[in-house]
């Protein structure tokens, strides 16, 4: 887990997560041409009782599986897929 410090909404906090969720995160934003502090505000803004960590990978993960379906819906990229190994460190969840 890592911990970075971040100013979201005029408050400073401290956000632990996994290194591939940091990047994520990083990637996301500059998908859509915003600091990834901004992006954490406006997940924050909408979060309601989840916390913000929370509401920020529920928000990637989001992110990641609506992407996903639209690329399945290219039939090129479809066909492709099935062929594609998961990643080395994937872990079922029982």
């Amino acid at each position: 887990m890592i911990c970075r410090n971040l100013k979201i909404n005029g408050r400073r906090t401290s956000l632990r997560m996994e290194q591939d969720m940091w990047d994520a995160l990083n990637h996301v934003a500059a998908l859509q041409g915003v600091a990834p502090a901004a992006l954490v505000s406006e997940v924050d803004l909408q979060r309601g009782e989840a916390s913000t960590t929370g509401a920020l990978r529920v928000y990637l993960l989001r992110y990641y599986r609506e992407a996903l379906c639209r690329v399945m819906e290219m039939e090129e990229v479809r066909d492709e897929f099935p062929r594609l190994a998961p990643a080395p460190d994937y872990v079922t969840v029982q």
